[in-house]
């Protein structure tokens, strides 16, 4: 026990580096993870730099610098703008974001035009169930959105109605075409 503390007071100030610099390689390394090999660089090298010049004004002065960097450099300012283009209209006519956010079917044209057109077809032939094509399946985003958009109506494997990429019709000739957009083709397979 008594050797612990003579290692601790003799390298109190090792430590005390080390555990400051802990955080930043942690930080650093999961930037590297992320692929952003320079910033993992500039991190660490910065802060090895702020730990050895302890002096108080240079120690303000990279990371100012490094705040200034992190803020231009990163994707943080151009996600600033899009949250300020995103809420503005909000804050500007709140009554229209409460009324939208109970109003039906409110908040469809965030899904791609696909999706949309999906939607439009099964609402406007006012289909119940419909099923979709193993190319559509096999798009798990596609798959999710349209399941997503289309609630209550429901996606079962035995519905007639199958949605099918217009690039497929050939495979789906015993298929009744019900209508056919620029995307998507509605079928009915009896």
């Amino acid at each position: 026990m008594t050797s612990i503390k003579q290692f601790v007071s003799v390298h109190q100030n090792g430590l005390k580096k080390f555990l400051k610099f802990l955080p930043i390689c942690i930080f650093g390394f999961i930037e590297l993870f992320l692929k952003n090999r320079f910033f993992f660089i500039f991190i660490v090298l910065f802060f090895v730099v702020a730990l050895f010049l302890e002096h108080r004004r240079y120690f303000f002065l990279i990371i100012t610098t490094t705040l200034i960097f992190i803020t231009l450099n990163t994707l943080a300012f151009d996600n600033l703008v899009s949250f300020k283009n995103v809420d503005l209209p909000f804050y500007q006519h709140p009554k229209q974001a409460l009324i939208n956010l109970f109003s039906p079917n409110s908040g469809e044209e965030v899904y791609p035009s696909q999706v949309q057109t999906m939607v439009s077809l099964l609402h406007s032939y006012n289909i119940e169930t419909y099923n979709l094509s193993d190319h559509f399946m096999d798009d798990v985003e596609t798959q999710q959105r349209i399941v997503g958009a289309a609630w209550p109506i429901k996606l079962e494997k035995t519905s007639p109605y199958l949605f099918i990429g217009n690039d497929e019709i050939q495979n789906f000739q015993g298929c009744a075409i019900i209508e056919q957009k620029e995307y998507v083709t509605l079928v009915n397979c009896r």
